[in-house]
């Protein structure tokens, strides 16, 4: 927890205590010290409040160097990470897989596949977006493009506001079509859910969307260092 410990609590008041105790030479500095009835005996409690105050600046920069909201890791919980890790990058490869058999079902390249699932996801979306989305050049962009419209995909359309600018969408009716290939999946995926309280579904949809942002702007970041090359 970030939270402040008990033992740092009473740190910071035995602390507190003894250096006001300590810079002053009289008890009115502390009321702990009042309470004792002699200043000189906060010999011993000085030495106990000097090693609260060391456990208390050690924690506070602990503290410090940890991002808000982060916890220490233990052993087991390092373990639990990899293990996230390690599921994620198996559901990365069995979605890869998966989508170049639904590609192939469907007569798309995996390239073409990806750019309509951006396309049909997020559109609609511009060219020369879409190419710095999916990490390729604008050349090789507008072939994907070629072939997608050819194949009753997408269609471009001009910008009301700019009819100079042109974006591209996906074709509801090919959607149903990618959609039904999805249905047996998407049965299997609805039967897990139910697995499921809300609440667990909700922390596991928050952590998938923090880690799609964080795929993105990877990515992002790949993107502007090829760029600088």
């Amino acid at each position: 927890m970030v939270g402040t410990s008990e033992p740092d609590r009473v740190g910071r008041r035995d602390s507190a205590g003894s250096s006001d105790s300590a810079g002053c030479g009289d008890s009115a500095g502390s009321g702990d010290s009042a309470g004792s009835g002699d200043s000189a005996g906060s010999g011993g409690s000085a030495g106990r409040g000097d090693s609260a105050g060391r456990r208390e600046s050690a924690g506070r920069r602990a503290r410090r160097g940890r991002p808000a909201g982060r916890r220490v890791m233990d052993e087991a919980g390092r373990q639990r990470v990899l293990d996230a890790r390690n599921s994620l990058r198996d559901l990365r490869i069995e979605m890869s897989v998966l989508n170049r058999r639904i590609g192939a079902r469907v007569d798309l390249r995996d390239i073409d596949f990806d750019c309509f699932e951006v396309i049909d996801r997020h559109g609609p979306i511009g060219p020369s977006g879409l190419a710095r989305r999916v990490g390729v050049h604008l050349a090789t962009m507008t072939g994907i493009l070629g072939r997608l419209e050819a194949g009753g995909w997408i269609s471009r359309n001009r910008v009301d506001t700019d009819r100079r600018a042109v974006v591209v969408e996906s074709i509801p009716a090919r959607q149903i079509d990618i959609a039904g290939v999805y249905n047996a999946i998407d049965a299997e995926f609805e039967n897990l859910c139910t697995r499921y309280s809300d609440s667990e579904l909700a922390v596991i949809t928050d952590f998938l969307r923090r880690m799609t942002e964080v795929g993105r702007a990877a990515a992002v970041a790949l993107i502007r260092d090829d760029s600088a090359q």
